[in-house]
């Protein structure tokens, strides 16, 4: 997406579209981390959880607020790079839902 906006856009565009992908995926490490901690550690205790969730969220949020001000970003670029994890996702999804019907075809 960075480079196509890069070809079609401008820098301003890019670099919006690249933080938000950078944010976007922080944001899914530091999910993922917490929730194979969750699972390896299993005796954590549910309030250490929760403060963990709860600072993830702050980190995530007051950091994009930090570089939106910072930085003075397009929010429309930014947005369509925050939900680079998301497509990818579902693009994933829909390639593995057509691989299935067609093996159920064969």
């Amino acid at each position: 997406m960075v480079i196509g906006s890069l070809i079609w856009f401008s820098k301003e565009v890019s670099l919006s579209v690249a933080v938000g992908a950078v944010v976007a995926l922080a944001n899914f490490w530091l999910l993922e981390y917490l929730i194979r901690g969750m699972f390896q550690r299993g005796s954590r205790k549910s309030y250490r959880l929760l403060l963990s969730f709860l600072a993830k969220g702050v980190l995530v949020f007051g950091g994009l607020a930090l570089v939106v001000k910072t930085i003075a970003l397009d929010p429309v670029p930014l947005l369509v790079g925050l939900s680079a994890v998301v497509m990818g996702i579902v693009w994933e999804g829909l390639v593995g839902l057509g691989e299935k019907r067609t093996e159920e075809n064969a």
